[in-house]
């Protein structure tokens, strides 16, 4: 990357602007777009939540594989799907009310648990766990003892803070060579899923390499690697270095801009004004409005 400190700083301006403007477009008012990109700061993230909280948190953001997340929604359900809530309790139920502790002592081994799954979701099993339920289950399975390992949510954040303090590189690779039980990979989480399991729980330093990230980061030559660990630090440089918001911040707002998904809104019309229309276009004009305005 070979933007200084000020084309940074400018970067970061524009893409909050841009996002600015798509919410005033909509309510009309300067003062309420403002109150509303609020809701996408760190302010809005809970630091330390209780050992339940953080068991829950990580099997939330294990869902959202690309090759499979919305099937693993279909059958297990999650907490913002009310259609699919009975789903969610009977697995909230398997994994002892989130109590690591107590899920630990019931489960021993994968096989065990996932057999506890198969007669839970007699349905489901009959018809064949696709390959990405059966890692699913191995994620949760994982997550379970490895947060049993900690007394409370405190100990936790005691652990991620200590590796955090080092480096963000530094805890998301303490957490990447941790094998569980089964030697499953930590979590079961990609690199892109890691980082965004640790921004929502409080560390501002991270960004999520989604398809937006991605793509942005390389139209504006933020970043020229495929690898997204990389992109995602290329990009979470541009906040620091620009010194006006986090990168958690310029993540949110390249999100917003590239999916027009509102999803902390409240009010339909905005949030059902841009998601999933013209997302391309938006992209691509919200590219070349930076790259115009950085050259002159």
């Amino acid at each position: 990357m070979d933007y200084s400190p000020a084309q940074c700083k400018q970067i970061c301006e524009l893409t909050y602007q841009y996002a600015h403007k798509m919410v005033f477009d909509i309510c009309k008012d300067a003062d309420e777009a403002t109150r509303i990109l609020a809701r996408y700061t760190p302010a809005t993230t809970e630091k330390h939540k209780s050992l339940h909280d953080l068991y829950q948190h990580f099997c939330h953001h294990a869902q959202n594989t690309s090759h499979g997340g919305n099937v693993i929604r279909k059958v297990f359900g999650a907490t913002w799907q009310p259609e699919r809530h009975d789903r969610w309790q009977i697995l909230t139920e398997l994994l002892q009310g989130f109590d690591p502790h107590q899920f630990a002592k019931k489960f021993a081994t994968q096989l065990s648990f996932a057999q506890a799954v198969y007669r839970a979701y007699p349905d489901d099993a009959e018809q064949g766990f696709a390959e990405a339920l059966e890692e699913y289950i191995g994620a949760i399975f994982e997550l379970g003892h490895y947060f049993a390992k900690f007394e409370d949510g405190e100990a936790v954040y005691a652990e991620f803070d200590k590796q955090y303090a080092i480096s963000p590189t530094a805890l998301v690779r303490h957490l990447q060579d941790i094998s569980g039980v089964e030697e499953n990979p930590f979590f079961g989480l990609g690199d892109a899923l890691l980082r965004d399991a640790l921004k929502e729980l409080g560390y501002t330093k991270y960004v999520k390499a989604d398809t937006h990230i991605k793509e942005v980061a390389k139209k504006l030559a933020i970043s020229t690697s495929d690898d997204e660990s990389v992109i995602a630090e290329d990009v979470a440089l541009v906040a620091e270095l620009g010194g006006v918001m986090t990168p958690y911040e310029l993540d949110k707002y390249i999100f917003l801009i590239g999916s027009g998904n509102f999803y902390q809104e409240p009010d339909a019309k905005l949030r059902d004004a841009y998601k999933r229309k013209a997302n391309n276009p938006r992209k691509n004009y919200f590219v070349r409005m930076i790259l115009e305005k950085l050259q002159n």
